[in-house]
C-alpha cells in the first residue's frame, strides 16, 4: 500500500514523466517500460520482463498484480525495483489499512 501511494497516489492511470534513461513508468505501481512492460514508446533495448503491454498495466489490475509478482520474484523476493521501498520499509503500515477490517 505504501509503494502504491508514494508512486502514484493510488492513481492506476498515472504515467510518470520521462526518466533520465528515456523510459516511463505506468500505473498504480509505476511499472517501467524499459524493464517490465512494453509499448511503442519503450526505449531499446526493452526487456519486458513481465511479458505485458504498458496499456495492460494501466487498464487491468490482474495484469498489474501478475507483473508485481514477477518483479518481486526477479528481484530475489525483495521490493527493490521501487526507489521508495526503503522509505516504506520503515513506516508503520497501519495508516494505510485503517478502516479495512483486516482482522
Amino acid at each position: 500500500m505504501c509503494i502504491a501511494y508514494r508512486e502514484s497516489r493510488y492513481d492506476s492511470q498515472h504515467i510518470n514523466v520521462i526518466n533520465t534513461d528515456g523510459s516511463k513508468d505506468y500505473g498504480l505501481f509505476q511499472i517501467n517500460n524499459r524493464w517490465w512492460c512494453t509499448n511503442s514508446e519503450s526505449p531499446q533495448p526493452n526487456q519486458n520482463l513481465c511479458n505485458v503491454s504498458c496499456d495492460q498495466v494501466l487498464n487491468s489490475m490482474d495484469e498489474t498484480v501478475k507483473c508485481i509478482k514477477t518483479m518481486y520474484a526477479k528481484s530475489h523476493n525483495t521490493w527493490q525495483p521501487w526507489i521508495t521501498y526503503p522509505f516504506c520499509k520503515k513506516m508503520d503500515m497501519t495508516q494505510f489499512t485503517k478502516g479495512c477490517n483486516l482482522n
